[in-house]
């Protein structure tokens, strides 16, 4: 089950590397991870409590998703695409902040941990996806 994972996740990136192109996949990791970091470090060292961004950013992800249900059907142009991308990582980050400022300013139990992890894993992940999403709508 673990193997069949790690190949599919090894296709993806395959497909990203064959549209895309090593430099590009580099540079979109490197930006990631840049203004990861950078978010998450003010984040951490605020003063300023960002808990209540939780609500709208748990509507930004439902209009994520709807605009990604209704592109399955009606593909968007490369200016939508651009769009779709730019709300997907202004949307990330901002659960980076809301993520990291929560365990900053209030901490978490030994319970808590994995769920932690998961959330700040995912705010990467998905960050990264959508910066690729941004380069390769721009290669359109």
């Amino acid at each position: 089950m673990f193997n069949k994972k790690i190949l599919v996740c090894l296709n993806k990136l395959n497909i990203i590397h064959n549209l895309l192109g090593a430099g590009e996949v580099f540079k979109g990791f490197a930006l990631a991870v840049v203004s990861f970091a950078g978010v998450a470090i003010y984040a951490a060292r605020t003063k300023e409590d960002f808990s209540f961004l939780g609500g709208f950013l748990t509507m930004g992800l439902f209009a994520l998703l709807g605009l990604l249900l209704i592109q399955l059907f009606i593909p968007f142009s490369s200016a939508g695409q651009v769009g779709i991308s730019a709300l997907g990582i202004l949307l990330f980050l901002g659960f980076t902040i809301f993520d990291i400022n929560r365990l900053a300013r209030y901490g978490f139990t030994e319970e808590e941990i994995p769920m932690i992890v998961v959330n700040i894993y995912l705010d990467f992940i998905n960050l990264f996806t959508y910066v690729l999403r941004f380069f390769a709508s721009d290669e359109d």
